[in-house]
């Protein structure tokens, strides 16, 4: 092969890989800043979508537009600015925000000006190269040979599995983000030398050819094929939906986050191999079962609750994202047009994955009241499967086009409005879907819950004398209401100072007396709302309540900034259905905590969780502090409302910790916790997920 093939090849390769290592890297600094949301995800992945389409637009114009030499000048500057711009990918502190911001619009803009001028410049690549090389190769003899320079795209999708793949396996484990950023660097460095050699060597090979070495009749709309938009479309919105559905209940972190996007990448890949795109008559059958599997656990999960709720969940997901997403890219393969307008059939499909993504990031929250992207794009699936895929011979293959899609549209109501019944109030914003239930009005029964995705985020009697009643984790016997009330400030008479990390219901302050202060942090303005509305704990309270909506570390580090007092009791509590804000549970985090504690003060972490073990990087926290620690674990009562309570206490309070009525709630540490290896001590830096995934 030529050497400009081989060099095109590796350009295209690198750049792949390095959009697809820095879309988690940046992602991923941003999530302390907005509580671990797991739509930090979703907007992230949009505007990579909506660069993505940038690139793809800038490289239809420049091929359309101008001379081979002219296209590699204008390249040529755009790669060196983007280095001088962008280089490392990471946004400093000043962009973290102060609380009042649209979180959406404020990560579009930390990213546009901190990565975005690089990843635009690597978006380019796969549509400029390959026009590059249809241009310079006039035969299958040093070239591929007609459509066979569709083959760059699945090298670049080749590339960009490898990338991502790379990023929870290698980099994530054996570097934090300091020296992530850096190693990227020196790979964007390297890719822009490969491009540039590339263009050279493809423009010298083009200059011979007077027709091809000038540039082409300009194109209009005709360029533009919408079935590939569309079809991408489809696509992009499952990804994204799939990707939210499994990290509302964990984490919004990486390793969660590439699964998804592999299978999807994978699928392009197979896709743009070349030969038949898809095996029709297996895939759309295969298809239906995943969409019924996804249905089935949905249903099984809402209605029964399952032992191993997320594995059900991603294998039933991940199937369906990747039969559909082959289903829908085999179509755009089998409608690809000549390699001369592959930039503008290249500018389609990128235009309808952003606009995939944009509908399941921005414009759910704004659209749907509950999270009906997920079921959504089921449905969209077996339309694309049957009225698209599926010829319509015959009369009983023509029934089938129209009758399971129907179905499939009658079943996602059915399930969707399972989930969501009877709310006396749903809302949904950034942060995700807030819910409040009401059970047996009018008897002695009376309960409102509010449900902050599928988990209850809290949960109040209202038959008459019972609405200071603690439910939940919070009841007499667990470890928190055993910090509060035998708090050795109790037997002094003196009233408590108590910083919360996470709202709910705010039912925790049934334990509050006269003099106290219970100071609420919460990220979610509609929880607190809620709380206000729709609940009484807040109001009826004895001490006194202040709440101060934006992230708990952030909001207790601009207190300690101003001098403010420090608390007797720290209670982190902060969750969106069980996911896990991990920046709150780093050492620079917990430094934090020990520095807002007033003399004696205690930490209580609540780690009640279905999917992760929280344990061993609490205590390996209590350890490198030199503080006492204790793991309570309360035994739950459904009559009572009373749930399975874990939480971890850590103290320098000895009287606390020694406490009967303490201590008699504790259990020994076992396990990992028992000794904490160096891994389970995570940072800001550096953490894993996957270490105490249960």
């Amino acid at each position: 092969m030529p050497r400009r093939l081989w060099l095109s090849g590796a350009a295209v390769f690198l750049a792949a890989a390095l959009l697809f290592v820095v879309q988690p890297l940046a992602a991923r600094s941003l999530l302390p800043w907005y509580g671990g949301a797991p739509m930090v995800w979703a907007v992230a992945l949009f505007f990579f979508q909506a660069v993505l389409l940038g690139g793809y637009l800038y490289a239809h114009l420049l091929v359309t537009r101008l001379a081979p030499r002219v296209q590699l000048a204008v390249h040529s500057v755009l790669l060196v600015l983007a280095a001088l711009a962008s280089l490392p990918p990471l946004p400093g502190a000043g962009w973290a925000p102060d609380g009042g911001e649209a979180p959406a619009g404020w990560i579009l803009l930390t990213l546009l000006v901190t990565v975005g001028p690089a990843f635009f410049a690597l978006a380019a690549t796969t549509p400029l190269v390959s026009a590059w090389v249809a241009r310079a190769g006039p035969s299958a003899a040093d070239s591929p040979a007609a459509t066979g320079v569709y083959r760059l795209y699945a090298l670049s999708n080749a590339g960009s599995l490898i990338g991502l793949a790379a990023y929870p396996l290698l980099l994530e484990p054996l570097l934090g983000l300091g020296a992530q950023g850096r190693l990227w660097s020196a790979g964007f460095v390297a890719f822009a030398a490969l491009t540039f050699l590339a263009g050279v060597f493809s423009v010298r090979a083009s200059a011979g050819n007077a027709d091809r070495a000038a540039p082409p009749a300009r194109s209009g709309l005709g360029d533009f094929h919408v079935s590939a938009f569309l079809l991408a479309a489809v696509g992009s919105l499952a990804l994204v939906a799939v990707t939210t559905h499994l990290t509302r209940d964990v984490a919004a972190v990486p390793f969660l986050w590439i699964a998804p996007l592999a299978l999807y990448l994978l699928t392009f890949i197979l896709a743009f191999r070349g030969g038949e795109p898809y095996p029709r008559r297996f895939l759309v059958p295969l298809l239906l079962a995943s969409v019924a599997g996804c249905f089935y656990v949905w249903f099984q999960d809402i209605t029964y609750g399952l032992e191993r709720a997320l594995l059900a969940h991603a294998v039933a997901a991940l199937g369906f994202l990747f039969t559909g997403c082959w289903i829908t890219h085999g179509e755009i393969v089998r409608r690809k047009p000549a390699p001369s307008r592959l930039t503008g059939f290249y500018l389609s499909m990128t235009a309808g994955g952003a606009l995939g993504g944009l509908l399941a990031s921005i414009g759910s929250p704004l659209l749907f009241p509950n999270v009906w992207e997920y079921p959504l794009a089921l449905v969209l699936a077996v339309v694309v499967a049957f009225m698209v895929a599926m010829p319509s011979r015959g009369a009983v293959r023509s029934f089938a086009r129209k009758a399971i899609p129907a179905a499939t549209l009658g079943v996602a109501i059915a399930v969707s409005a399972l989930e969501h019944r009877r709310p006396l109030t749903a809302t949904r914003n950034f942060f995700g879907v807030v819910r409040v239930m009401e059970a047996h009005p009018g008897t002695p029964d009376w309960r409102r819950d509010m449900w902050h995705g599928g988990i209850a985020h809290g949960s109040q009697w209202f038959a008459p004398g019972r609405r200071r009643e603690p439910t939940l984790y919070y009841y007499e016997g667990t470890g928190i209401e055993a910090v509060l009330n035998r708090h050795p400030n109790r037997r002094l008479v003196r009233p408590l100072r108590v910083a919360v990390v996470g709202l709910g219901t705010g039912s925790i302050v049934v334990h509050g007396r006269r003099g106290d202060l219970f100071r609420f942090y919460e990220l979610d303005p509609q929880v607190v709302q809620a709380a206000r509305d729709y609940f009484t704990f807040l109001a009826d309270a004895p001490a006194e309540v202040e709440v101060v909506l934006g992230d708990g570390r952030l909001s207790l580090l601009r207190e300690a900034s101003a001098g403010e007092a420090e608390f007797d009791v720290i209670v982190l509590d902060a969750f969106a259905g069980d996911a896990i804000p991990v920046h709150l549970l780093t050492a620079e985090a917990f430094d934090l905590y020990r520095s807002r504690l007033a003399p004696g003060g205690t930490i209580a972490v609540h780690i009640s969780n279905r999917h992760v073990d929280l344990a061993p990087v609490i205590r390996a926290q209590a350890l490198r502090l030199d503080l006492l620690s204790l793991l309570t674990v309360s035994d739950p009562d459904p009559d009572l409302f009373h749930y399975t309570a874990t939480w971890v206490v850590l103290s320098l309070n000895t009287d606390l910790i020694t406490d009967p009525s303490l201590l008699g709630r504790a259990e020994p540490w076992t396990g990992e916790a028992a000794e904490p290896g160096e891994r389970f001590l995570w940072t800001d830096d550096h953490s894993n997920l996957l270490d105490v995934l249960r």
